[in-house]
């Protein structure tokens, strides 16, 4: 309240001030001088009174001592009465010795300021006593009209001394001071000038100087903290990351153009006026956000906090956030401030990055898989080979209710399947070459549909509509047969175990790209598209990106190995086409294969698929190193009515042949044989019969290998491990083709 006070008091004048003190002083020097010079003269007077008062006693003594020796009484009343006319006597007294006699006169309102007494002698003889009271009347009432004068001359000099003094103050202090305030207001108000020609007063020049100085120093601390100032603005303005200030509630109070833009806001001012919480408007998880509230507490200090954080137009961001908490006196948290940078694309790079090394990783792993597989391949197919041919031969002699043939069947199975394994790795790993001819779809498709209702379960239906006019591609019908049946295979596990219906589909599709903006992969043109629909489980988002990587399935560990559909994409790839992807979750899954059309009417085109083996009766020169195998082949192409001369050292075959080459009207070759390979065998017998048909099997298809065989006037290459079936379509196509 005394402080309160205090400032609201009406502020003191120094001229009023510097005044009032100078009259007070001229008054109390006056008062003492003027006591002084009462106490004198008062001194002075009262020693003059008594200087007065022995001379009148000495002259009063020797008037008195006749009459009171002799009594007389009239005279020493006159004597009295004469005396006591004095101004200074105030009364007298008069005694003798015996006491008889006493005379006392005393004027009325004087008051006696002393008394002098002295004794009457005659011839030495006291006789009586005389006592005279001095007053000094007359001198107090000049001393009291010398005090008066001297006040009402005091009080006149006061009052002038005050005008004066007021005049003189205003002239030598009050218009400097007005001055240096005037000084003061252009500091405040920015200006910096000097002054010091105005106040010339050497009492103010310690306080020019300094007000001068100050000025200098002020106009040099406001230089470099404008410059300081338009720097770091600058900095801040035209930061490419973002600078913000923000409370611990949320609300954004400070804030750079750049985390403006990061966050989607046209400027500063907008992003401060609408975000009201940033956690719960921007922070995909608000505990993110407490996590890093928790940190600034804990830990002063905030690096490299990355985040995901919602721009205003929904876009989901990656950042980078460095921080520090700022606090009061007291070490209250006040708001945080720091910088925020977008790293989205690093991110992305680093996500991408992760992807191309994961796909190097199983490029690299399909190179070894590749590797191993054409290392392995003649000797794992051999063996696939007699697995195979020994099943379907003994099954051939085992009734069909037999349990022994349902255990054959199911060998039968597995070797078919190891089959296409080693096919769908050689595919995958470009161990194996593909062989492009003209291909009619419908019957083929017809033809595998058919197959795939023998081979899947019970519970799921399968059916093929023909919707389109176009039919022919060009393709490898081997590697056709491998995609459709992947597909359909891929989707009846999606159906399990309680089965489903698939829906084949074989349409005409013509790609714009100004309205299939999403198949701008492929070129524009006339496509066929063969269309594997589901009823399955459907594939998950977060996994659609993932379907054509190699090795990865969501099958249990056992009931897939995740190269499917990677073969799928990569053959159709090798096709000119592409595979497209639509899933529900829950509700099904269709993939779309979309190959080029080929509309040539003059093109002969072919299907390359039955289920019933062709037979004949012609002789077929059969060379085969393995004895196992040999024997295999020749069973079976004997069971199919032909008439087989084997071999199993190639040298032997080719002296055989020499001496016998109207024999034959085809030659069966495998392709990797110790002495003389199967190219070698082929231009050799080629020589000797340039009408001999040839026919090369190999467990995978080398680059080059298929120039080769043609330079050997080898009609076709087959791939190992040879099945009843494959074998007789083979061979039946080259006795029955023209020459």
């Amino acid at each position: 309240m005394s402080r309160l006070a205090a400032v609201q008091s009406p502020p003191r004048s120094i001229s009023k001030d510097l005044t009032l003190g100078l009259i007070l002083i001229v008054l109390i020097v006056s008062s003492i001088a003027l006591l002084t010079a009462y106490y004198v003269s008062q001194k002075k007077a009262t020693t003059e009174l008594q200087a007065k008062a022995d001379e009148y006693v000495a002259f009063i003594k020797d008037t008195l001592v006749p009459p009171l020796w002799n009594y007389d009484f009239e005279t020493i009343n006159a004597v009295c009465r004469t005396y006591l006319q004095n101004d200074l006597i105030t009364g007298i007294q008069v005694s003798d010795r015996r006491g008889q006699l006493n005379i006392s006169m005393v004027k009325e309102d004087a008051p006696a300021s002393f008394i002098r007494t002295v004794e009457l002698t005659r011839l030495d003889i006291p006789i009586g006593r005389v006592a005279i009271s001095m007053t000094h009347g007359y001198q107090s009432r000049f001393n009291r009209q010398l005090f008066g004068t001297f006040t009402f001359t005091i009080l006149i000099n006061l009052a002038t001394l005050a005008v004066l003094t007021g005049l003189m103050l205003r002239m030598s202090l009050k218009r400097p001071l007005d001055r240096l305030n005037k000084v003061v207001d252009s500091y405040a108000a920015g200006e910096y000038r000097s002054f010091g020609q105005e106040v010339r007063y050497a009492e103010f020049q310690p306080l020019v100087n300094t007000l001068d100085q100050m000025g200098q120093e002020i106009r040099k601390q406001l230089s470099t903290t404008q410059k300081a100032e338009k720097k770091y603005r600058s900095i801040f303005e035209n930061a490419i990351e973002g600078i913000y200030q923000s409370t611990p509630e949320g609300r954004v109070i400070s804030a750079n153009p750049a985390f403006a833009r990061i966050l989607g806001y046209e400027s500063p001012a907008q992003l401060m006026a609408q975000i009201t919480d940033i956690g719960s408007q921007h922070w995909v998880d608000v505990q993110d956000r407490q996590r890093l509230l928790q940190h600034i507490l804990t830990n002063e200090a905030l690096t490299s906090f990355e985040a995901r954080l919602v721009r205003k137009d929904g876009r989901i961001i990656w950042v980078l956030i460095n921080g520090r908490p700022v606090r009061d006196d007291r070490g209250k948290l006040l708001h945080m401030e720091g910088m925020v940078q977008d790293i989205t694309h690093r991110k992305e790079a680093e996500t991408e990055k992760l992807r191309l090394e994961t796909t190097l990783r199983q490029t690299q792993k399909m190179e070894a898989i590749g590797t191993l597989a054409g290392g392995i391949a003649h000797d794992f197919n051999n063996m696939l080979g007699v697995i195979i041919g020994c099943s379907e031969l003994a099954m051939e002699n085992i009734p069909a209710a037999s349990v022994t043939r349902t255990d054959l069947e199911k060998v039968l199975d597995a070797g078919l399947r190891a089959k296409a394994l080693v096919r769908q790795i050689l595919t995958f790993s470009r161990q194996s070459e593909s062989e492009l001819k003209p291909l009619l779809l419908p019957p083929f498709i017809k033809e595998v549909v058919k197959f795939l209702k023998a081979t899947l379960p019970a519970s799921v239906d399968i059916s093929l509509t023909i919707a389109g006019s176009s039919d022919v591609v060009l393709a490898d019908p081997i590697q056709m047969q491998q995609v459709l049946m992947n597909l359909c295979t891929n989707a009846a596990h999606a159906m399990q175990p309680d089965g489903g219906a698939i829906e084949v589909t074989l349409a005409d599709v013509s790609i714009d790209p100004q309205e299939h903006v999403d198949l701008e992969e492929s070129s524009p043109g006339a496509y066929i598209a063969l269309s594997v629909k589901d009823t399955g489980h459907g594939i998950a988002p977060g996994n659609l990106h993932r379907i054509f990587d190699p090795f990865f399935t969501t099958k249990e560990v056992g009931s897939g190995t995740g190269l499917g559909l990677s073969v799928v994409h990569g053959i159709v790839k090798t096709h000119g086409g592409q595979v497209n992807v639509q899933s529900t979750e829950g509700r099904g899954t269709t993939i779309q294969v979309l190959l080029p059309s080929l509309d040539h009417p003059e093109i002969d085109t072919t299907t390359e698929l039955t289920v019933t083996p062709p037979e004949g009766h012609e002789k077929i020169l059969l060379v085969e190193d393995e004895p196992v195998l040999a024997d295999i082949i020749q069973r079976i192409l004997t069971g199919l009515g032909y008439k087989v001369k084997l071999f199993t050292h190639s040298p032997h075959a080719i002296d055989y042949f020499n001496n016998h080459s109207k024999s034959f009207d085809l030659a069966l070759l495998d392709h990797n044989m110790p002495e003389i390979n199967g190219i070698q065998v082929g231009m050799q017998l080629h020589q000797k019969c340039p009408t001999l048909r040839m026919i090369l099997y190999t467990g995978f298809h080398r680059e080059g290998l298929r120039r080769q065989a043609s330079q050997a006037n080898i009609t076709k290459i087959i791939s190992k491990p040879l099945n009843r079936l494959e074998l007789a379509i083979a061979i039946r196509k080259v006795l029955d083709a023209k020459q």
